[in-house]
């Protein structure tokens, strides 16, 4: 259980880093402030970090961080694409990103 839980900061950190990155503020205290001053903040925090809960996938958890950053950056607006792009980064796998990575390398 200690490893569980562990892990589950460990992805919290990662997610919590890249939101404060994206969003430009200043520190995290302010950053949490942000993210509990409202009640349509807290559930998009919470949807995040629930899907960032199922997933080993770093490139995951740090998108995940940045979708809520954006959000943050725009005090709270954003668009109804933002759960679109939460469910599909929950649903992506390792092998997802290798086949993008590759399809990427194909185009440059």
């Amino acid at each position: 259980m200690e490893r569980v839980a562990a892990e589950w900061r460990r992805k919290n950190n990662v997610v919590a880093d890249s939101a404060l990155q994206t969003s430009i503020l200043d520190t995290p205290e302010r950053l949490a402030e942000v993210l509990t001053g409202d009640p349509s903040m807290i559930a998009l925090t919470q949807k995040i970090l629930f899907a960032a809960a199922v997933t080993g996938n770093e490139r995951n958890l740090r998108a995940f961080g940045a979708l809520l950053g954006g959000a943050v950056r725009r005090h709270g607006d954003w668009p109804e694409e933002t759960n679109l792009l939460i469910d599909a980064l929950a649903d992506l796998e390792d092998l997802h990103v290798m086949i993008m990575d590759v399809s990427a390398a194909g185009v440059r």
